[in-house]
């Protein structure tokens, strides 16, 4: 093994194997006579990789660590001197941050979009201690907070991030046209003298 020369091993009790498509058929992979463990789901990042590409336990994840950072915050919400804007503004920089990371590059199922939904009136409903028991629909919330579905949040963040992209791009790529036209220009230059 080219690895092992550098000193580097792989420890074949840590790793684990999940099999795509084709690799079905595999019967085992073995590191150093020991067979892996296969499994279906596993962390990778930070983020939970599945089997059959499903974000049901990416999306779970993501909403209790936002929910951790709700109830760590409880005392902010429940704060009479802190205006119900500022706590909004918090709720936006911190849980959404949290909840949403990543979500623009997810596919979201109308199951999940529903439960994130779920989770982001729940946050608001407590920001603005406002009980499910009060009967005041969603969009009466939202218009209170001044924040949109979140829907539109995740479409607005996956425009920004692309158009953010594509700006990078033809940036490098105007840079990298510069970059020639002045190498030919000098390779001109010293072949006239």
């Amino acid at each position: 093994m080219e690895a092992a020369k550098v000193g580097l091993a792989i420890n074949p009790d840590k790793t684990k194997v999940t099999h795509i498509w084709k690799w079905h058929e595999t019967n085992r992979i073995e590191i150093d006579e020991v067979p892996t463990e296969k499994v279906e789901d596993f962390c990778y990042l930070g983020s939970m990789m599945s089997l059959n590409s499903s974000c049901d336990k990416e999306i779970k994840t993501h909403i209790g660590k936002a929910n951790a950072v709700f109830e760590r915050l409880e005392r902010i919400w429940k704060s009479i001197g802190c205006s119900v804007d500022t706590k909004v503004q918090l709720s936006d920089s911190i849980l959404l941050s949290t909840l949403l990371y990543g979500a623009e590059t997810r596919p979201i199922t109308t199951a999940n979009g529903r439960r994130l939904e779920a989770a982001h009136h729940r946050w608001q409903r407590r920001i603005l201690h406002v009980s499910w028991r009060d009967k005041i629909p969603n969009m009466i919330i939202r218009e209170r907070t001044g924040q949109e579905e979140l829907g539109c949040i995740i479409r607005t963040r996956a425009y920004f991030k692309k158009s953010l992209q594509l700006h990078r791009e033809k940036k490098n790529s105007d840079l990298t046209a510069l970059k020639n036209i002045l190498f030919h220009l000098l390779k001109f230059l010293t072949t006239l003298f």
